[in-house]
């Protein structure tokens, strides 16, 4: 049971990072996932640089059935590092998704604005 329930915490944290990345993709034309969407990234921009309380409660449950199952450092430093190195690329990937989240902040932004103004055309006509 531990080791299936620090798995779906480990998919979750996956879902999370897609939603991240994928999520303009929903929310560009759906207005109500933009603030869901808005939040999840300056959520995780603001956590950067602190451990994720995705990775601490997934070790906290790996502990459980494997005490040699918890990892140090991140989620990512655990699961990318062999493809990544995060020593070399830890700050320029941190400074993307501030990048993405302001740019997204922004387009949002922009397209909030877009609606209000149509409303408000309309509701004039």
């Amino acid at each position: 049971m531990w080791k299936w329930t620090a798995d779906a915490v480990a998919l979750l944290h996956v879902a999370w990072i897609a939603a991240f990345m994928v999520g303009p993709l929903w929310g560009l034309r759906r207005p109500g996932v933009r603030a869901a969407h808005l939040a999840l990234m300056w959520i995780t921009a603001g956590m950067w640089h602190y451990y994720c309380p995705l990775t601490v409660i997934e070790n906290m449950i790996r502990v459980q059935y494997d005490p040699a199952g918890a990892y140090g450092g991140g989620f990512l430093n655990h699961y990318l590092e062999k493809i990544v190195d995060l020593t070399a690329y830890g700050k320029p990937l941190a400074l993307g998704v501030l990048i993405w989240t302001a740019a997204w902040s922004v387009m949002y932004g922009a397209a909030w604005a877009g609606e209000l103004k149509k409303k408000g055309t309309s509701a004039t006509s």
